[in-house]
């Protein structure tokens, strides 16, 4: 800096000194790292010296967007703000601020000024946009969010205003928490037409969002998880999570995908997520478009990582292997919160193709996390894939896929270049389970009734869906009215004004029969390990043998994790009540007499609870084990088994449980059920996540 340059800046500084609202426009245009230590007191002194405006209802953000309108108080404020923002910001090489000792104690001692500041834009600029626009407007809320959060980010990430000053500030950290969650509705970068100066020195909003949640982490207490939660509740009843997901539909969207921004966004929403799973104001940021945006990511990302043609510079491609992690991160949660509704709708916008796309890539490219980190990342949702394969609607979005390239010739390929044995073993087991659990819903779809009237007497196949909750069907209009007079009504209601709410729909009756069905085939080859678990675990406790042992089953992994409960433990432990359990007993029993007067007792049990994967969290069937009717795959390929003719529907009531309480399962002509499928407990949608 040149002598007369520096005598300019003092004699600047000596003008600013007395208020004049030119010198401080002129000021802060000329305020860089070199001077900003200088600066601050000047700038401190002009926030303390004019407070926010006490605002009415003509007050309008609009008029106050020109930082270098030398007029307009509201104006230059921001503009001052911002330029502390900047001066705070850690310089290259640095892991505090420069001369901190010389920063801490003034900033400290106009906290309060700093944030009643910060409060205003946050209330009349950034919260006004959302009331009034349903959006963030550049030259307004977006100007004023993208200061507040990056103030907030620097002085919190310096230490230089702690969380114990949070604390002690009324409403201090309620506002951080709000910031928090706001700049996940922010699009873009920097907008080159919006007078922001120093625009290489600006962080991403959300990367801020990442620097407040790393600091309150380290914090964590029973203070933070109160206000994090009152602010939760306050904006579940906005339009902020509608925003957010609008957000992801834009980023879908670009031209070009913006590496940094998606980084951030998607690494501090899965770190937010991970430590608020409860709150229902996520509950629409995790429902259905979410998943096909992502999915959309997804897909462009895998593009962008095979594409020969592209060059990614070395910030290019670690920004891409984030963005990779964690949006397969946030879909996994997407997944878990709405289960085989989301999976349909990723499956949709090619998400299967992706995936395949994404572990050639992650094994073949040189990058050194992609290996280690994203392939396991992209098998896991082939998992959550395949649990909820036994769903109809889940398979009906695989048919085409399965049956096209690279997938129809997965399972007689010996090698597929590029990719590992063991990943090529997950994708072969995937489509084997894939296409047997088809066969067999095709069967059944073709034989049975699945009509939800449990006083049907029709057997035809062909069912429609109710229309108002598309969860029951029915044969015809005529058993459509008979259930609706006899229950559904509430029912329907209740599953429509969930759907309102973004919370994960109950599956359709028809896919719990189906369901049970592919339970007890697959269970069945299962069998002999499954008695030895119960003989092991009788030895091992030295029971009585007429005690009676339940095998429980998890569906929802891929090695279906099993272990033993005595019925005890099971009683203790499931969601079935009582009454429940003693008529499950009581038909093991009869069932059990039967076929030893019939000279055939190895054909019956072990009873079985089996949870496999639901919207919302798991769900619950218990059944006695008998060998099913068809057991040749290929009488299923044939469509054509050898099963008697007539059949009829059997309900079971399990009692007064939440969700669902009746399985009509499916009885043969000889009076011998087909899947003895004694009761389902679906753990109905929750109200909120957790």
């Amino acid at each position: 800096m040149s002598f007369q340059s520096i005598r300019g800046t003092e004699l600047l500084q000596q003008r600013a000194r007395s208020g004049s609202l030119k010198d401080i426009q002129e000021l802060c245009t000329v305020t860089d790292s070199r001077t900003f230590v200088d600066h601050l007191p000047i700038f401190l002194k002009f926030l303390s010296e004019n407070r926010p405006p006490q605002t009415d209802s003509g007050f309008k953000p609009e008029e106050h967007t020109d930082s270098f309108n030398s007029t307009d108080q509201v104006a230059l404020a921001r503009f001052v703000l911002w330029q502390i923002a900047l001066g705070l910001q850690p310089k290259p090489g640095t892991r505090v601020t420069e001369d901190i000792l010389s920063i801490r104690l003034p900033i400290r001692r106009s906290w309060p000024v700093i944030f009643s500041w910060m409060s205003f834009f946050t209330t009349f600029f950034v919260e006004y946009d959302f009331k009034f626009y349903d959006d963030l407007q550049p030259e307004t809320g977006v100007l004023s969010l993208r200061t507040v959060a990056q103030l907030f980010c620097f002085l919190l990430s310096s230490n230089i205003i702690r969380p114990v000053e949070f604390r002690s500030t009324p409403g201090a950290a309620e506002m951080m928490v709000r910031v928090h969650m706001y700049v996940f509705t922010i699009r873009s970068s920097p907008d080159p037409s919006v007078q922001i100066p120093d625009r290489k020195s600006a962080l991403e909003a959300t990367e801020c969002g990442l620097v407040f949640t790393d600091g309150i982490l380290a914090e964590w207490d029973d203070f933070w998880e109160e206000i994090y939660g009152d602010v939760f509740t306050k904006l579940a009843q906005t339009r902020l999570s509608t925003i957010i997901v609008r957000t992801l539909a834009h980023f879908s969207q670009e031209e070009r995908l913006n590496y940094r921004l998606l980084r951030s966004w998607f690494y501090a929403l899965s770190i937010t997520l991970d430590s608020s799973v409860t709150e229902p104001v996520f509950n629409e940021i995790l429902h259905l478009p979410s998943a096909r945006y992502t999915s959309v990511v997804l897909r462009r990302l895998s593009a962008d990582a095979s594409n020969p043609n592209r060059t990614l510079t070395p910030s290019q491609q670690t920004n891409l292997q984030v963005v990779w992690r964690h949006a397969l991160e946030f879909l996994s949660e997407s997944f878990d919160f709405g289960g085989y509704t989301n999976i349909i709708l990723a499956l949709k916008s090619g998400l299967l193709l992706t995936l395949w796309n994404l572990t050639l890539a992650a094994e073949a490219h040189p990058w050194d996390l992609q290996k280690s980190i994203t392939s396991p990342r992209c098998i896991n949702l082939v998992n959550h894939i395949a649990g909820s394969s036994m769903y109809r609607s889940v398979q009906r979005c695989l048919e085409k896929p399965l049956q096209t390239s690279p997938f129809a010739d997965v399972d007689i390929d010996p090698v597929i270049p590029n990719m590992s044995l063991a990943t090529l073993t997950v994708w072969r087991d995937f489509k084997h389970l894939c296409v047997s659990r088809m066969r067999l819903r095709r069967y059944l779809e073709t034989k049975y009734s699945f009509c939800s009237n449990d006083k049907c007497t029709t057997n035809s196949p062909q069912v429609r869906l109710c229309n108002g909750c598309k969860v029951t069907l029915y044969c015809g209009l005529s058993c459509q009215k008979e259930h609706w007079r006899n229950g559904h009504r509430t029912e329907c209601l209740q599953h429509i004004k969930d759907a309102e709410a973004h919370l994960p729909r109950p599956a359709q009756e028809r896919d719990y029969n189906i369901i049970g069905c592919i339970i007890q085939t697959e269970l069945w080859e299962d069998r002999d390990r499954l008695l030895r678990e119960q003989s092991m675990y009788r030895d091992q406790h030295l029971a009585d043998d007429s005690a009676v042992y339940i095998n429980r089953i998890n569906l929802t992994t891929p090695d279906a994790r099993a272990s033993v409960w005595t019925l005890e433990e099971a009683k203790a432990n499931s969601e079935f009540a009582e009454e429940d359990w003693n008529f499950l007993i009581q038909g093991f029993h009869t069932m059990l007499r039967h076929q030893q007067i019939e000279g055939d007792s190895e054909e019956v049990g072990p009873i079985i609870t089996a949870i496999f994967p639901h919207p919302g969290q798991p769900s619950y069937m218990n059944m006695i084990l008998t060998r099913p009717k068809f057991e040749d795959q290929s009488d299923l390929l044939d469509n054509n088994p050898k099963l008697d003719s007539e059949t009829e529907i059997r309900t079971s009531v399990i009692g007064n449980n939440v969700g669902l309480s009746r399985f009509p399962s499916l009885r043969m002509g000889d009076g011998r059920f087909l899947f003895p499928v004694i009761g389902v407990h679906v753990k109905g949608p929750k109200r909120q996540r957790g």
